[in-house]
């Protein structure tokens, strides 16, 4: 029996060895692909005989090597139970914290640039679900961290002047979900519209955020769709979700934001009414207030399905997809959404549409335009208008990606390959 598992012992040895020969092979053959930062992004493995590879996700990992990022990251300010407020950022190679109560303003020099920053101390209410306006209306959904597109098409549509301050008086934005995620500088996005929304109310207007799917991902912990330098970086800070907690600044105004509004005739969410969320007969409030709770207090397994589900408000794609998970939306369901609300015009974003158009007989619109023609909606006494915009919506691109040979000497090459494993222990 003793020299059977001796015998064992030895052809498991020899397996194992071989294993690891044939790893360390594979991947001094591999190539390490990271951003402009240093942060892993993937590894391309080679596969035998072909020239293809196969692309080993590593953003997961969040590894970086000798980082040197370009920007500022953050900050993240956060408030505790005697009313201190905490300041922490992340500039070019070195994270930094200062508290900064208990004055309400902060100042940042990172990379050559100076930033400030305002804050609201009290804590946000929840927003209206219905409002009645005379004033126009500007749309856009789907930011995804891009301030310099969001600053040149507020100033297309007249909600900006040339020195970024609110010029709409009495109007209204609706920024119909998705700041978060993708984009790689999404505090400078989301601190610029936290400033800019109290500058609207001051006018008269008002600057309306609702809740889209990616909001969530971040408020539940789901990083698998962030810009892995952005990522990183706040991770050396805090978990990515505390960066979204209820005791942060910019968290608990998130998370009071509502997930549906009516402005006049025209109903506003980032995916859509689906039959599910229909047959739940809740009305504007009543959701809202549901999604409330459901980032403070909590909500049960069917109502969470019903806030983040796939045929939630946030993540309904049935208005442009036909799929088996969300069929295409009859004209019976836009039907019964309008009549139910009272409204002529559903507005979304999330789906990906190749231009602004009407759909259902002009009484749908979807917003997240890509790529494709450089135009934005708009609604004046009620009726939607197409207006041309000065500059074109993409995606965040790095502007200058690394490669180099995956090196076995390397621990954070080793890092960001294993580090993947590491996420069932997140």
């Amino acid at each position: 029996m003793k020299k059977w598992l001796k015998r064992l012992a030895k052809i498991v040895g020899y397996l194992v060895l071989t294993f690891v020969i044939s790893l360390t092979i594979w991947l001094e053959n591999s190539t390490v692909i990271r951003t402009e930062g240093g942060v892993y992004q993937r590894i391309r493995l080679p596969i035998a005989f072909s020239e293809e590879a196969i692309g080993w996700d590593a953003r997961l990992s969040i590894v970086a090597d000798e980082p040197k990022l370009a920007r500022l990251q953050g900050p993240v300010v956060s408030t505790s139970g005697n009313g201190q407020l905490m300041a922490e950022w992340y500039c070019i190679d070195q994270s930094y914290a200062r508290a900064i109560s208990p004055v309400n303003t902060l100042s940042i020099s990172c990379a050559g640039e100076t930033s400030a920053y305002r804050f609201r101390i009290e804590k946000p209410l929840l927003g209206a679900s219905s409002i009645k306006t005379d004033a126009p209306i500007a749309v856009t959904s789907d930011l995804e961290g891009n301030l310099p597109y969001f600053k040149a098409w507020a100033q297309d549509v007249g909600a900006l002047n040339e020195d970024g301050r609110w010029a709409f008086g009495t109007g209204h934005v609706v920024i119909i979900g998705d700041m978060l995620d993708r984009g790689r500088y999404i505090h400078e996005l989301l601190w610029f519209i936290y400033d800019l929304e109290q500058q609207a109310e001051a006018a008269g207007g008002g600057l309306h955020i609702l809740i889209g799917n990616h909001e969530q991902y971040a408020f539940d912990y789901i990083f698998n769709r962030n810009d892995v330098e952005h990522l990183w970086a706040i991770e050396q800070l805090m978990r990515y979700d505390e960066a979204f907690s209820h005791k942060t600044i910019l968290g608990s105004w998130l998370r009071a934001k509502p997930i549906a509004l009516k402005i006049n005739n025209i109903l506003f969410v980032h995916g859509g009414f689906s039959e599910k969320l229909m047959a739940a007969n809740l009305s504007l409030d009543e959701l809202n207030a549901l999604h409330l709770q459901s980032v403070t207090a909590g909500v049960n397994k069917e109502e969470k399905d019903l806030l983040y589900g796939l045929s939630s408000p946030t993540r309904y794609r049935g208005y442009v997809y036909d799929r088996p998970e969300y069929p295409l939306a009859t004209d019976a369901l836009i039907d019964q959404t309008l009549s139910r609300f009272d409204a002529e015009y559903i507005v979304t974003g999330h789906n990906p549409a190749e231009k602004i158009e009407g759909r259902y007989s002009d009484r749908v619109f979807v917003t997240d335009v890509k790529g494709g023609p450089k135009e934005a909606l708009t609604f004046k006494g009620g009726k939607p208008e197409i207006v041309k915009l000065s500059q074109q919506k993409l995606e965040f691109a790095d502007p200058a990606m690394q490669a180099r040979s995956f090196s076995i000497l390397n621990t954070k090459d080793w890092a960001a390959f294993l580090g993947v494993f590491a996420l069932a222990f997140r």
